[in-house]
């Protein structure tokens, strides 16, 4: 609605504070880009593991990941 209406008006219906409502809209955006990047982490992270044919554990995956790929991987 706030292309068509004025945020202030919107947050003032809504009972909002304006730095609220684009602190929530920084959030939103925030986990919609880190949902997409752990998607693709998660499809290269299974690849490592089928091509170790299930043996390599966590740290050597984390390994191979930033050896192959140049990014460093967290644990979780």
């Amino acid at each position: 609605m706030a292309k068509r209406h004025p945020v202030s008006l919107l947050c003032k219906i809504a009972h909002v504070s304006k730095s609220g409502y684009y602190k929530w809209l920084r959030c939103q955006e925030h986990l919609t880009t880190k949902h997409k990047g752990r998607t693709a982490d998660k499809s290269l992270i299974i690849d490592g593991y089928q091509k170790s044919k299930g043996i390599y554990g966590y740290p050597r995956i984390k390994a191979w990941f930033r050896q192959s790929h140049g990014i460093p991987l967290n644990h979780k």
